[in-house]
Formats: C-alpha cells, structure tokens, sequence
C-alpha cells in the first residue's frame, strides 16, 4: 500500500447554470483524460456545490483551473489517499475497508475514496 497526499475541495460553483455546466464538463475532462490528477467529483442535488477531490502533487494546477471554470472555493482541506493494489488485499484489510464503508453508508460522516490500481 502507498499513502499519496491529496486535497479535497468545497466549492460554491456558479450561479449561472450555463457556466456551472461548462465547467462541470471541463472537470469531468480533466478527470477523464489526466491520470492522477482528479480521483473524485461529488455534486449535490438542487445546488451548486461541488467537492473535487485532487492528487496534491499531479504537477497541474487544480486550484487555478477550479477558480476560473467552477466558483469560489469555500474549504480547502489536505487528505491522504491510499493506493493498494491485489497484494494489499488480505481479511483484515478488507475487513477494515468494509468497516470504513458500513460508516459512510450509515451517514456518520466519513468520507472514504478507495482506489484499486492494476488488478
């Protein structure tokens, strides 16, 4: 397993739902065609914010690109993100992943990104 920095984002997007929309599409671009740049997009139902989780040192300015295509952003926090791959994946590893998923999934307030790389 390798423990990667990260920073999540609160962004308020724009109030206009043209622009909102457009840069919903760029970052979903981003997301799409840099590998490891973008690991999360979340938007919520009925309003304009959005969290984007990034990898801190992808060497591609997220924070510029989120402030000229998406809004204001409200909260800026840094995260570790795991990476495993099929040689990390024992019963204790995947009993604390589901254990980490039962909080997310119970709204305790956990957010969890769990990415499996080249299986």
């Amino acid at each position: 397993m390798e423990s990667v920095k990260g920073i999540k984002y609160r962004v308020k997007g724009h109030e206009d739902t043209n622009e909102f929309a457009s840069g919903i599409l760029a970052l979903t671009n981003v997301k799409s065609s840099r590998s490891n740049v973008v690991l999360d997009i979340k938007t919520y139902e009925n309003s304009n914010d959005v969290d984007v989780t990034v990898y801190a040192d992808s060497g591609y300015d997220m924070k510029g690109f989120i402030k000229a295509w998406l809004g204001e952003i409200e909260r800026e926090e840094e995260i570790e993100i795991a990476l495993l791959d099929s040689n990390d994946i024992t019963s204790e590893t995947y009993d604390i992943i589901q254990e980490f998923v039962d909080d997310y999934y119970n709204h305790k307030g956990n957010d969890i990104v769990i990415v499996f790389e080249e299986f």
